[in-house]
């Protein structure tokens, strides 16, 4: 985090990916085209040369960079990579509740300082740093969400979530998971916010250009991505059969579709019952960001649409399951075990290999560089295990969710996992 992340931020002020978002700005205030080519092409020159960038988001976020557009690239790269250190400290305080909860001082303490350096040892944030991404931003807004509509706070839910909608699609999931939980209130919340932003927006942009960005999105997202930057299934059998010049089995290309969408449907059709299986009312807080963590790891694992930078967001998946690993009466082999595949999942998910290294691009050597998707699966059977097992009746059921009459994780001291364990055996 620190040398490849941080510094390097600070020092080189170069990040390609925040690029994008600050000629967006410059875009917005210059009255661009915020998809053309061209017009892209004629704002290059407010920041260093950043060879393929494209901006990707839908056009109201681009107003979220014009405070930025209006500083000088060196200033604004570095006061970007600042709101990622606030946005990280905020997505800590947001994640910690679940790990820290029912701790008294001194083990809070341990599992605190435990926990900083697994994430400060985590590839994904300092890559995240390093380029200008926003997956930082993305937790946040994740994590507050969810927080919120634990408290049965849906109105301020669901207008962090439009935010985020409006932002990266990727935080429909959040929606999309309360929707499974019944959250209706919060569901007619962030459909009326969605509304409010889209009326907004094409007041503000137009018709034509939200046309255009649905093409240039669909366009983007279409093409099956195989380079190294890419772990998920769709990547991970492309590289195998359809990386061309390099995917050793080239002979068998007509196996990359069927054999992507078989893992996507063996990922994805196992994990519904578990989430189906408790209501609102029922969770305690670590099933809560175990079933939330899953989706997010699943859709992660099977859809072809994001870089490294997106599995920092599997650090609440390893939150989750630790929260298990501590808090449950497990029997010596069952801790052991768990412990040893927890290891496993996130040294392949935190660790950098040397995934451009030519050597590995030669044959069935390509094998060697799918390593986040490997730690992905693993990581997918623990939390499915851990759920499976979580059968405990609920000691004291509440009227309307978790935080009906209490606040946020936090605020309750105890983490709310009273009668859950797992069996022995």
């Amino acid at each position: 985090m620190l040398n490849n992340g941080l510094l390097t931020a600070l020092v080189r002020a170069d990040a390609y990916d925040f690029t994008a978002m600050y000629l967006a700005g410059h875009g917005i205030l210059e009255r661009a085209e915020l998809y053309s080519d061209e017009a892209l092409a004629r704002l290059r020159h407010h920041a260093p040369p950043a060879p393929g960038i494209r901006f990707l988001y839908p056009p109201i976020s681009a107003v979220l960079f014009v405070p930025l557009a209006c500083l000088p690239f060196w200033l604004a790269a570095r006061v970007w990579v600042l709101v990622n250190l606030a946005c990280l400290a905020a997505a800590v305080r947001l994640l910690a509740p679940y790990l820290l909860g029912s701790l008294d001082a001194e083990k809070r303490l341990l599992w605190a300082g435990f926990g900083a350096l697994l994430l400060a040892g985590y590839h994904s944030l300092g890559h995240t740093l390093q380029v200008g991404q926003a997956t930082l931003v993305m937790a946040v807004l994740l994590l507050g969400g969810l927080a919120l509509a634990r408290a049965n706070r849906d109105l301020a839910a669901a207008a962090l979530l439009a935010i985020g909608t409006f932002f990266k699609p990727v935080a429909m999931l959040l929606a999309f998971y309360l929707l499974l939980k019944g959250r209706w209130r919060f569901i007619a919340f962030w459909i009326a916010a969605m509304l409010v932003g889209a009326a907004a927006s094409i007041a503000f942009f137009g018709t034509d250009v939200h046309v255009t960005w649905l093409r240039y999105f669909a366009a983007h997202h279409g093409a099956p991505m195989y380079s190294v930057s890419y772990q998920d299934a769709v990547s991970f059998w492309g590289r195998l059969f359809k990386w061309e010049g390099i995917c050793p089995f080239p002979q068998y290309g007509y196996l990359a579709g069927p054999l992507t969408t078989a893992t996507q449907v063996i990922l994805l059709l196992p994990m519904l019952p578990l989430l189906l299986m408790r209501r609102w009312g029922q969770l305690t807080d670590r099933r809560l960001l175990a079933e939330f963590s899953l989706l997010l790891l699943v859709t992660i694992l099977a859809a072809n649409l994001a870089g490294i930078h997106i599995y920092l967001l599997l650090t609440f998946g390893l939150a989750a399951a630790l929260a298990y690993l501590r808090q449950d009466s497990l029997t010596s082999r069952q801790f052991w075990n768990l412990a040893v595949a927890w290891a496993a999942a996130y040294c392949l998910l935190a660790l950098p290999f040397q995934y451009r290294a030519p050597e590995l691009q030669h044959g069935i050597l390509v094998l060697a560089i799918s390593t986040k998707f490997y730690g992905g699966l693993v990581l997918w059977v623990i939390l499915r295990y851990l759920l499976a097992c979580d059968h405990a009746a609920v000691t004291e059921p509440r009227a309307e969710g978790p935080g009906a009459s209490s606040g946020p994780p936090q605020a309750r001291g105890a983490s709310g996992d009273r009668g859950y364990t797992l069996p022995r055996n």
